[in-house]
């Protein structure tokens, strides 16, 4: 596979991920979190707005990740390091995000 194509396919898992992700949360939040905030249940709907944040929220993933240069020469980096600035970037990204959300 060339370089190009397992670039793509980083780039895809990551968005896959990242919605993933954003839509465990959602559910988290409606069934456990709400609740014990307002003090009753709260109904679990995908309003547009979870539909915005499962379009939107993993992009703004990928621009951050592709800014920071993840994806570029992905062959030549120590797993050990990669795996430190993974979660880094993830902290700085969410702490962006939060504020920016704010």
């Amino acid at each position: 596979m060339n370089k190009s194509k397992q670039i793509t396919w980083y780039v895809v898992a990551d968005y896959f991920a990242a919605s993933i992700s954003w839509f465990l949360f959602f559910i988290y939040r409606k069934t456990y979190i709400e609740p014990l905030k307002f003090g009753h249940n709260i109904e679990l709907e995908f309003s547009e707005r979870f539909f915005f944040g499962l379009l939107f929220l993993p992009a703004i993933w990928i621009v951050f990740y592709i800014l920071l240069g993840i994806y570029r020469n992905p062959y030549r980096k120590s797993r050990l390091k990669e795996f430190g600035q993974t979660a880094l970037q993830s902290f700085i990204g969410v702490f962006i995000i939060f504020f920016a959300l704010l």
